[in-house]
């Protein structure tokens, strides 16, 4: 079995972090946390005014689609069923959440800290793993993501705790974390990959997920080349800065997406043809 892996003091030394803007120490890493907090928040705001605004679309064309499609009103909501853009909701709030708590760790960086970042994103991917399962793979197998959605109610902050706890305790262990964020990046991926929609009124496309997945990747590059990335930028950014601004370009694709596959939009029977 892989051995504990605890968090080294040496992650929290960043290479922009030393400058202090408008008083707001640490700032590039501070304020690039924005760039993931619009994201979720232009998530929100799509999901809230999609509610219902293509219901009167739906109403206006019900005689004729009814007989068409069969389709009612309430599939004319962005995001999809009211289960799935519940699903959806929970996916940008956590998006909002990681961002906020990006900000306070790196406020003051610390292992102590580090907690309230971590379980925003953890949350995001496996909130995101829960909409992608329901809205490809249909019933009964959707039922998976909403299993994967309870989980992330109770296993991931319990997950982030016990992180937190073992760093306390002197025998920090990132595994269970590390497992968390990786199977749920792979879920999505795996799923979009391998599931056609398996509906017209499917929310998401391989297409977006898969780019979604890429630009986090990237994210994840830039994190790991962090001091590099300085150096070739002549000081400009940094690495980590970088991740956080791809991390909200990742939101923004999946606002992007959600957006195309909008009932009575871009949504069709045409689109699962594409994917076929």
């Amino acid at each position: 079995m892989l051995p504990r892996i605890p968090q080294p003091e040496s992650y929290h030394s960043f290479a922009a972090d030393h400058r202090t803007w408008l008083g707001i120490p640490h700032a590039p890493n501070v304020l690039s946390n924005a760039a993931i907090a619009v994201a979720g928040l232009a998530g929100l705001a799509a999901l809230w005014q999609g509610r219902g605004g293509s219901r009167a679309r739906s109403s206006q064309h019900s005689a004729a689609g009814q007989g068409k499609d069969g389709l009612n009103g309430a599939s004319h909501r962005l995001g999809g069923s009211p289960g799935q853009a519940g699903l959806w909701w929970a996916t940008f709030a956590s998006m909002v959440l990681a961002a906020t708590g990006s900000a306070y760790y790196h406020w003051a960086p610390s292992t102590g800290r580090l907690a309230a970042d971590r379980l925003g994103m953890a949350l995001t991917f496996a909130w995101l793993a829960a909409a992608t399962s329901v809205d490809r793979r249909g019933p009964p197998k959707g039922l998976l993501g909403w299993v994967l959605a309870a989980a992330a109610l109770a296993a991931i902050p319990a997950i982030v705790l016990y992180w937190q706890a073992s760093e306390a305790a002197g025998q920090g262990d990132l595994r269970w974390y590390g497992l968390a964020q990786g199977l749920s990046a792979a879920w999505v991926g795996y799923v979009a990959a391998f599931y056609k929609p398996h509906s017209p009124q499917s929310t998401t496309t391989a297409g977006g997920l898969l780019a979604t997945l890429g630009t986090y990747a990237a994210a994840i590059a830039g994190d790991r080349l962090d001091r590099p990335v300085y150096y070739l930028t002549l000081t400009l950014t940094s690495g980590h800065v970088l991740k956080h601004v791809l991390a909200g370009v990742a939101g923004l694709q999946l606002v992007r997406m959600l957006r195309r596959t909008t009932p009575g939009k871009a949504w069709d029977v045409s689109r699962l043809a594409r994917e076929e």
